[in-house]
């Protein structure tokens, strides 16, 4: 029975790396940010400024403080 549990939890744990995927960034018409996490408002103006997208758009955008923008 022990054997079984580690065995599963092996299967488990590499399975995960099955689940994530990266992609290269590209060349977008829209950069999309929604709101959440820590950070992801800057990583979107850092994207928009170096070219990636020709538009910023934002989700819950009173969420923010607009010296970011800047």
């Amino acid at each position: 029975m022990l054997a079984l549990i580690i065995i599963s939890i092996i299967i488990l744990m590499t399975m995960g790396h099955l689940l994530v995927r990266v992609d290269h960034v590209e060349k977008s018409d829209v950069i999309i940010v929604l709101s959440g996490f820590d950070g992801r408002l800057e990583h979107g103006i850092n994207l928009f400024k170096e070219g990636y997208g020709d538009y910023l758009m934002l989700s819950n955008s009173d969420d923010f403080d607009e010296e970011v923008l800047q």
